[in-house]
């Protein structure tokens, strides 16, 4: 079962990007045309259209000895995958305004957070991280953000494997404009990353539950910030993972602020992560939502409180209609029996590439406030 795109069943890649060195064919051709261009050739016959289709032979270039014979080591972006962008955000808009008018996630017992999480897919955790603890954390991955920023400015993230952003649906709010207002931030184990972890893996239902459905062995799989503007767009309903028997990946989203409704919380549908509801789900789309709309809730949470959730559920970030940032810290944990090959999705694994494979929730909730396991890291730059 592939892990998905952190959204939607259907979507092509988020995004693709040119090398720095060539301009876009939209702009490439008409030079060609229009004035010639020395030192550059065509070596096959171009399409009529700038924007050329996968379904065509690719544009063969030779530009001073550098050529390009297909579309691994030069993509050309087409019309069709800027209309299907077009469509995701339609779509999302639309499951937007069924799922808006959903009930607040009750908040569990620490008793129940695991039958809750097995039953429904999603459980909500009270006084996960304190309060202190979230401001700091969260003037940390605001910080670390706005580093990226000034390296990268605002270019759409393409979850490149050494990337400090991973690839995200509805990343920009209007794709005419180009201008990112959502960022999934693959977070680096600062001392303030390094204590929320510590502080929300000693909540015994978070740990409790995870232990049950994950195991102890499981790997942190993912530790990184959704992170939505102002003006942000709603994403489409998806799963983490395809449906499989049992459970791949569980996360937990803490929010390190009070997330109000303004801000666009994450909509889970209960019950969804059913082998009976991903089909329906495949079959039906927007009718199955407008039919099950009664079972979806909204991720309201106070400061510190947490949800957890199985990846196989359906779920979306909600638009940010409120003039204030939103913020969400998570951590993944992969099913320690999950095979590895088949989560594969570089673009969407959420966790810098010098901290793949190197922790487990076995080791970081028995670690001691100095432990040995984020010792090393503490010793070199996070």
């Amino acid at each position: 079962m592939k892990k998905k795109n952190k959204g939607y069943r259907r979507a092509s890649p988020v995004h693709r990007w040119w090398p720095c060195m060539m301009p876009r064919p939209s702009l490439l051709l008409p030079l060609l045309l229009l004035k010639g261009c020395e030192g550059i050739r065509l070596s096959t016959v171009a399409s009529p259209s700038p924007l050329v289709s996968r379904a065509l032979a690719p544009l063969m270039f030779s530009f001073k000895g550098w050529r390009t014979e297909d579309f691994e080591s030069f993509v050309i972006e087409d019309a069709q995958e800027e209309e299907e962008q077009a469509e995701i955000l339609a779509r999302a808009w639309e499951e937007d305004a069924i799922l808006s008018y959903a009930s607040d996630l009750p908040l569990s017992d620490t008793s129940d957070a695991t039958s809750n999480l097995l039953t429904k897919g999603v459980t909500r955790l009270g006084s996960v991280l304190s309060a202190r603890s979230a401001q700091v954390l969260r003037c940390e991955i605001v910080r670390q953000l706005h580093e990226v920023q000034r390296v990268d400015g605002q270019k759409i993230a393409d979850g490149q494997v050494d990337a400090p952003l991973s690839a995200v649906l509805s990343s920009v709010a209007q794709l005419e404009e180009d201008v990112c207002t959502r960022w999934d931030l693959r977070l680096r184990l600062t001392p303030a990353v390094r204590d929320a972890i510590r502080e929300a893996l000693s909540h015994p239902g978070l740990v409790g539950a995870l232990t049950t459905v994950a195991g102890l062995d499981a790997e942190l799989w993912e530790c990184a910030a959704l992170i939505s503007a102002p003006g942000a767009a709603p994403q489409p309903l998806h799963s983490d993972t395809l449906w499989d028997d049992a459970g791949v990946l569980f996360s937990t989203f803490i929010a390190v602020q009070a997330i109000t409704k303004s801000m666009g919380p994450t909509r889970f549908v209960i019950g969804s992560h059913t082998a009976n509801a991903h089909q329906a789900f495949d079959d039906q789309g927007i009718q199955y939502i407008s039919h099950i709309s009664d079972s979806a809730a909204l991720g309201l949470l106070q400061t510190g409180e947490a949800t957890l959730y199985d990846g196989r559920i359906l779920h979306c970030g909600g638009p940010n209609s409120s003039q204030e940032m939103r913020v969400m810290f998570y951590l993944t944990f992969r099913c320690a029996t999950a095979d590895g090959d088949e989560l594969a999705n570089e673009e969407a694994h959420s966790i810098l590439s010098r901290y793949r494979g190197r922790f487990l929730l076995r080791d970081l909730v028995q670690q001691r406030p100095k432990d040995v396991s984020f010792g090393a890291i503490s010793q070199q730059r996070p």
